[in-house]
């Protein structure tokens, strides 16, 4: 529903719901795995790959779902895929100011490994963050790699600290060690997460 009396206030009186399902298609202006790649190159401090500049962003389907609220759509459930990513996001798009805000989260597949293009990075067990914001004809995409991967050394050294943790207390030592060791690791485990 909308009113008015001009193409820019319907645009932005427009109310309603929205679903989306597209198949077999590309998006020229996302290039997801050219982003995730050239991060990846600067984190590991390596050359950047070219060889896949201004690749587009295909996907074998796409299906989003949402609200629209004085002309901006408002979608939580978006999803698509193709045979290298897998991605779910949510966010709004701004009809009247044609403006895009969306969290994605890219599963790039084990497929990409294979692929020449790819720069052979295997992303297959990671989950990165990837960030699309800003005017429909000049979007900026960021893909969060270095926070992926503090994240996985988190986890890492989580991990490691609790299996010390549970050695400690296996009933193989005093009990006085033990609890000065159990001690010890908690305080790293706070310390490893700003606690």
């Amino acid at each position: 529903t909308t009113k008015g009396n001009s193409r820019e206030h319907l645009v932005r009186n427009s109310n309603g719901t929205m679903k989306l399902a597209l198949e077999n298609g590309v998006i020229k202006k996302l290039h997801i795995l050219q982003v995730v790649r050239q991060a990846k190159a600067l984190y590991d401090k390596e050359p950047l790959v070219t060889n896949a500049e201004n690749e587009p962003t295909g996907f074998a389907h796409i299906s989003a779902s949402g609200v629209i609220k004085e002309g901006v759509f408002y979608n939580d459930d978006l999803k698509a895929s193709s045979d290298l990513l897998k991605v779910t996001g949510a966010g709004n798009v701004n009809f009247a100011t044609e403006y895009v805000d969306y969290l994605l989260k890219v599963s790039v597949l084990s497929g990409m490994n294979r692929n020449e293009k790819s720069g052979k990075t295997d992303y297959s067990k990671f989950v990165v963050p990837y960030k699309i914001q800003g005017k429909i004809s000049e979007l900026k995409e960021e893909a969060d790699v270095v926070g992926l991967f503090k994240e996985q050394a988190k986890t890492l050294l989580m991990g490691e600290l609790q299996k010390q943790l549970d050695k400690s207390l296996d009933g193989s030592k005093q009990d006085g060690e033990s609890s000065a060791t159990q001690d010890l690791l908690q305080q790293g485990l706070k310390s490893l997460f700003g606690n």
